[in-house]
């Protein structure tokens, strides 16, 4: 494993090119091997950019974007209307506020360095 300088802050607009391209690259390659439209990226990013609390955080190697790991706390309702009541059930048991992770991903070429640990980290 190589020692990377990398540094997590939140989120800041000229970020965004950079996050979706490399949300895009990441989801390309095992285990997904999807190919993700501009279209379906963005939609997914306005949409949980909505969210109530919305947080994310980047992490930077070289002042580029490495990796990005977005979240938004909810509520059981909300859960059980998105995803069902059978998560909304087990999720109760450990608690009333949830923070849902939405994504977590790496440049493919810097995977295996800790940044998704890094930025799990800081979440």
């Amino acid at each position: 494993m190589n020692t990377l300088d990398v540094v997590v802050r939140d989120f800041q607009f000229e970020d965004e090119s950079q996050i979706k391209e490399i949300f895009k690259q990441a989801f390309s390659k095992s285990p997904w091997n999807l190919s993700l439209s501009k279209e379906f990226i963005d939609n997914q990013w306005n949409k949980d950019g909505q969210r109530q609390n919305f947080r994310c955080l980047v992490a930077l190697v070289n002042e580029l974007v490495a990796g990005a790991i977005w979240w938004h706390s909810t509520s059981l309702a909300e859960l059980a209307i998105e995803r069902g009541d059978e998560l909304k059930n087990f999720a109760s048991q450990f608690r009333s506020d949830i923070i849902w992770t939405r994504e977590l991903y790496v440049d493919p070429k810097l995977q295996k360095n800790g940044i998704g640990s890094l930025l799990k980290k800081y979440q």
